[in-house]
């Protein structure tokens, strides 16, 4: 109760420093300035929030305890999907997708992936760009095939403050305050306006605060 109320008194004072100014929240380095699309401090328990959230393979997604709690689907719709459906994509990973997200967009979040894996994936753009994080780096695919890698790591069973700031041919991306910039022609959304968050097999995904911005010149 008391690090509900202490997240519910941290977002009255957050909204209030955009009376000020529209980025008071976060002072973004590839944009000159932001404006709030959707910021969430998962404060009230119940559902998951259906106008930026779509919930995917039947996996279960609530508000708990101040936090937004992905798990698998259940065992029956796994064993189904393995014996008379695609035999992939069974709901054994917990699966949500923000959509949709600005071209130009900041996106800010708490997070923590567990389970019994070695990395973990998040996709801007569906199957677009997609970032690997592991305890040693972080490897990157853009557009399906560019690549990069980065000494940045952020280990399974972690919590991780991740941010992306991301634009046509350019984006940011950091782990716990460690930041890295990267140009690429290949950068690019595609018309997949979308984050696709993808856990653990039979794990769990913790998401404990969410920040979207749109980023602008």
């Amino acid at each position: 109760m008391m690090r509900i109320m202490f997240k519910w008194m941290v977002s009255m004072l957050f909204w209030a420093s955009f009376n000020c100014a529209a980025d008071a929240g976060y002072r973004p380095e590839i944009f000159k300035k932001v404006e709030p699309v959707y910021i969430d401090q998962f404060d009230k328990d119940g559902k998951v929030n259906r106008a930026f959230w779509q919930v995917k393979q039947k996996t279960v997604w609530v508000v708990k305890d101040g936090m937004l709690v992905g798990s698998p689907s259940s065992r029956e719709y796994q064993e189904h999907v393995r014996t008379e459906g695609d035999g992939i994509h069974t709901g054994a990973n917990p699966v949500i997708i923000l959509k949709p997200v600005p071209e130009e967009f900041v996106l800010r979040m708490r997070i923590k992936y567990e389970g019994d894996a070695k990395a973990v994936k998040i996709d801007i753009g569906h199957h677009i760009n997609s970032f690997i994080f592991t305890k040693e780096s972080t490897r990157m695919k853009f557009n399906k095939k560019a690549t990069a890698e980065s000494a940045i790591a952020f280990p399974v069973n972690t919590w991780g403050e991740l941010t992306f700031e991301f634009k046509e041919g350019k984006l940011l991306f950091g782990v716990n305050g460690e930041k890295e910039v990267i140009e690429k022609g290949s950068i690019s959304m595609a018309d997949s306006l979308q984050v696709d968050i993808k856990g653990i097999s039979q794990g769990r995904v913790l998401i404990d605060w969410i920040e979207l911005y749109r980023g602008m010149e």
